[in-house]
């Protein structure tokens, strides 16, 4: 899938094992600087339920 801007996603099923895919899940965790920014949504301040890492 074309994500624009040079970036796509590819998806191969059965590329790593399960507790390989959980190795690479928890290194990107740990590395990647994300962040789960407030939104305000009417009067209330709540947790966005996505988390995004910005890159520059």
């Amino acid at each position: 899938m074309d994500l624009g801007g040079g970036s796509e996603v590819l998806h191969i099923p059965r590329l790593a094992t399960r507790e390989t895919a959980w190795e690479w899940f928890d290194c990107l965790e740990k590395t990647i600087p994300w962040t789960r920014p407030d939104i305000r949504v009417f009067g209330r301040t709540a947790a966005q339920v996505r988390i995004f890492s910005v890159s520059h």
